[in-house]
């Protein structure tokens, strides 16, 4: 693949993550509008659709939500630490010759 088709694939790619993530927020949008997004609503975005949550949250503040940041981080940092506990048992299984 050609260096110039090879980032229009990647920048088509970007963009069908990005409107596959904006319909599920659109779904997100049908609670009412004092209720903010919740963090496992952002994480679900995040893991699904590697939207990042500056993202989200401009989305989120756009059609006047606000967004529980703090239980997001509390999500992102639950799973930063069960990715650390993995990563051992992965390096341990490779074998190098």
């Amino acid at each position: 693949m050609k260096q110039d088709n090879y980032y229009e694939f990647k920048i088509e790619c970007g963009k069908k993550c990005y409107f596959r993530g904006g319909s599920l927020l659109k779904t997100i949008f049908t609670k009412p509008k004092d209720i903010p997004v919740s963090g496992e609503d952002c994480m679900k975005i995040f893991n699904t659709y590697c939207l990042r949550i500056e993202n989200i949250v401009v989305l989120c503040f756009s059609h006047g939500y606000d967004v529980d940041k703090e239980g997001f981080a509390k999500l992102y940092e639950e799973q930063e630490n069960r990715m650390k506990s993995v990563k051992p048992l992965i390096h341990s299984s490779v074998n190098y010759y």
